[in-house]
């Protein structure tokens, strides 16, 4: 059994979907709040500076996200051509993956905070694969003594998200899942994927 000091709060994803519901009424809010104050400039301003704001959030989730969709099932297929019979679950670098490519000595290129990678998961072993490979850049031992599963919160870009942390005692890896459109989702699918009881690791 996980300890409990890393079991997760469901309650937390459902607050995180109230402040995206907030965010997306906020330029609504913006337009009725200047037509009640009226058209002065103070009215104008907030209306404008609220929606070049959302503009530009736009703007990088139509160019950004699908480029990063792109990537991940790139990835996959990569894995599936070599391993037609893993299971594989897609998704984000942390800062920590990195690192601990670095210190395997292991290719850096396309490993950065917020690259995708993916994992292919095989009976006995992990894969690590990254952009480009033809290959795992490492593997992760299944079998080892030391193998263990961790839910925690990850660093991403300037933010922390919900990922995984893998280790074998002699390799680790750490994944920030994207594999479902919810956090807590992306990584109950690939605890399922990792063999690993989500109940361990995801409070109700």
């Amino acid at each position: 059994m996980t300890a409990p000091h890393i079991l997760l709060d469901k309650r937390a994803e459902r607050r995180n979907h109230l402040v995206k519901v907030t965010l997306g009424v906020a330029p609504l809010a913006a337009l009725l709040m200047a037509q009640a104050l009226g058209a002065d400039g103070k009215a104008i301003e907030v209306l404008i500076t609220v929606a070049v704001s959302w503009a530009l959030i736009a703007v990088g989730i139509v160019l950004v996200m699908p480029m990063m969709t792109r990537r991940r099932r790139v990835i996959a297929e990569r894995i599936l051509a070599a391993h037609p019979d893993a299971a594989v679950v897609t998704g984000f670098a942390s800062k920590g993956t990195r690192d601990h490519a670095r210190a395997l000595g292991v290719n850096l290129v396309g490993l950065n905070n917020g690259a995708a990678i993916a994992l292919g998961v095989r009976p006995g072993l992990i894969e690590i694969w990254g952009m480009g490979d033809t290959e795992p850049r490492w593997v992760l031992d299944r079998r080892a003594t030391a193998f263990q599963v961790r839910v925690e919160r990850l660093p991403h870009a300037e933010r922390t998200l919900l990922g995984i942390r893998i280790a074998d005692g002699h390799a680790s890896v750490e994944l920030i899942p994207a594999d479902r459109a919810g956090r807590i989702a992306a990584v109950e699918a690939a605890l399922d994927a990792l063999g690993v009881d989500r109940n361990d690791h995801i409070g109700p």
